[in-house]
C-alpha cells in the first residue's frame, strides 16, 4: 500500500463507513435551494454542548477553526492594538493580524523545551496591551502542551485582552481550559472537527466561552457561515463520538510507538508530543532528510528558517503500516543506531 500524506496533521482514518453511510443518507434529504437549517444547527450545538458538559449558550459554530480565528481577529482588534503569539506556532495568527492592519508581538518559545517565556510575556502584556493573545495548546508545530500554570498566569494578567486558546488537537492531549470560561470572561477556546473527528474536508469548528462573549461573537459573525452538508455531517459525527474516541486511542498508541523508536536512532532528537503529530530534529540538514523521505514515498513537513526549528521535521502520525515504513526509511538514512 502507498502511504498517505503525513504533512498536514490530518486524521489518517476517514469517517468510518457505518457513519459515512448515515451522513450520505441524510444528504439526500437536504433541500439545496434553502439556506442551512436552524434546527439542524441548534441540534448540533446541543450535542456538542452535551459532549463537553456545557450549555448551548456557551457555543458558536464556524466554518473550521480558521474562520473562527479570522472572526476573533476582526471583532476584537481595537485601536490598532497588536496581537500576541508565541512562535514557532500556527502561522495564521500573525497573517490574519496583518490582514486586519495590526502588528504582531512575537514572543519566541524557549528553544530547548518549547515552553512560553512567562516573565517576558507578562512584561510585554503590561507594556504593549495586546488586543488578542493567541495560544496554540497543544502547539503546532512543536506538538507540546504548555505548562498549565503559565497559561493561567497569562489569563490572570490579561484582563484587557481576549485570550484565545486554540485546542485544535484537544482529542489527542485531553488537556483543556474549558473549566475556566466562567472565571475568565475574556477566554475563548477554539476547537475543530478536522483532527479528532476526521472532518478536515468539510470544515467545521466551534468556540467555547462565557455566555456574554458567545452572544457578542454570534451577533457579529456572518449569517449561514456553516453550510447544510457540514451541519448535517457534523451532527451525525458528534452523535457518534465514541467511535472517534476509539480511533483517537489508536492514533495516540501509534504516536507513542513512534516516539519510542525515534529515541533509539542516533542523530535524531524527538520532542514530547501531546498531539497527532511528532516533531524531531536531526544531525543532518533538514532538507536532506526531508528529500530522502520524500523520495521514498514519505511526505512529511520541513521548515525553512523558522526560529527554533532548524533541521526540524514534523510528521503526522499515520496508520500502522505508514509509521513502520517511515521508521524503516529513516533508519536507512541513520544506520548507525544506538
Amino acid at each position: 500500500m502507498k502511504p498517505g500524506r503525513m504533512s498536514f496533521n490530518e486524521n489518517p482514518y476517514d469517517i468510518p463507513l457505518v457513519v459515512k453511510n448515515k451522513i450520505i443518507g441524510e444528504f439526500k434529504k437536504i433541500p439545496f435551494n434553502r439556506y442551512p437549517s436552524q434546527d439542524v444547527k441548534n441540534r448540533l450545538i446541543e450535542v456538542i454542548a452535551g459532549n463537553n458538559k456545557v450549555k448551548p449558550e456557551n457555543i458558536v459554530l464556524g466554518n473550521g477553526s480558521d474562520d473562527l480565528i479570522l472572526n476573533i481577529t476582526l471583532m476584537f482588534v481595537k485601536n490598532k492594538r497588536p496581537v500576541m503569539w508565541f512562535p514557532p506556532s500556527f502561522y495564521i495568527y500573525p497573517s490574519l493580524a496583518d490582514a486586519a492592519g495590526v502588528k504582531s508581538i512575537d514572543v519566541p518559545l524557549n528553544p530547548d523545551d518549547f515552553e512560553i517565556d512567562l516573565e517576558k510575556t507578562l512584561v510585554l502584556i503590561k507594556k504593549r496591551r495586546p488586543s488578542v493573545i493567541y495560544i496554540s495548546n497543544p502547539n503546532n508545530p512543536t506538538a507540546n502542551c504548555f505548562k498549565k500554570s503559565t497559561i493561567l498566569s497569562i489569563l490572570k494578567n490579561s484582563k484587557n485582552s481576549i485570550v484565545v486558546i486554540d485546542e485544535a488537537y484537544y482529542e489527542f492531549s485531553k488537556v483543556t481550559f474549558l473549566p475556566y470560561i466562567k472565571k475568565y470572561k475574556n477566554l475563548v477556546i477554539i476547537r475543530t472537527f478536522s483532527k479528532g473527528m476526521s472532518m478536515a474536508g468539510l470544515r467545521l469548528g466551534y468556540i467555547l466561552g462565557d455566555k456574554a462573549l458567545i452572544e457578542y461573537i454570534a451577533n457579529r459573525k456572518l449569517p449561514f457561515n456553516v453550510d447544510s452538508l457540514t451541519l448535517t455531517a457534523g451532527l451525525i459525527v458528534a452523535k457518534n463520538i465514541n467511535i472517534f474516541n476509539k480511533i483517537r486511542k489508536q492514533i495516540v498508541a501509534e504516536r507513542n510507538k513512534l516516539i519510542k523508536e525515534l529515541k533509539k536512532i542516533k542523530g535524531v532528537k524527538v520532542f514530547r508530543s501531546d498531539a497527532n503529530f511528532i516533531l524531531f530534529k536531526t544531525s543532518l540538514e533538514g532538507k536532506e532528510v526531508y528529500d530522502y523521505l520524500y523520495q521514498k514515498g514519505i511526505n512529511a513537513r520541513r521548515f525553512n528558517g523558522d526560529i527554533g526549528l532548524e533541521n526540524a521535521i514534523r510528521l503526522t502520525v499515520g496508520k500502522p503500516f505508514e509509521n513502520v515504513l517511515f521508521l524503516k526509511v529513516l533508519k536507512e538514512k541513520f544506520p548507525d543506531r544506538e
